[in-house]
């Protein structure tokens, strides 16, 4: 089950609420993603995959690597909550092999004051 992509003042938002993430999913989660984007201009990206752990088809991280490719340059952040630290280091050094390492990074629920510096959020939640 994945949440609906939000929109708020420059930020899209979307939660995974399970482990299992099909395909489908994975598919129309980034076409949302994309269409909020590009319709609102929005320069911010916040994704929770806390929930979302490795019960999933290797062809979901290749439509996310798809998504954080294409992505436009007027997305300065991207934020990646993770549910641990594996999938954290995981999650930065996908964005390090797109290049777009300085613009994207993933954070764990420690992290949620650095998460909000980078982001410039002061509200991001991680609850």
């Amino acid at each position: 089950m994945v949440n609906p992509v939000i929109y708020k003042s420059g930020i899209v938002y979307f939660k995974i609420d399970s482990d299992k993430v099909t395909l489908t999913d994975a598919i129309e989660l980034t076409r949302d993603i994309k269409e909020m984007v590009q319709m609102h201009h929005a320069s911010i990206v916040v994704g929770d995959t806390r929930n979302m752990l490795s019960e999933y088809p290797p062809e979901v991280d290749r439509i996310f690597i798809e998504l954080f490719k294409s992505l436009p340059n007027h997305v300065d952040k991207y934020v990646a909550i993770c549910h641990n630290a594996v999938t954290k280091l995981e999650t930065n050094y996908i964005f390090k092999q797109v290049g777009v390492e300085d613009r994207f990074k993933a954070f764990v629920i420690e992290d949620e004051q650095e998460a909000k510096n980078f982001s410039g959020l002061k509200t991001l939640e991680f609850k």
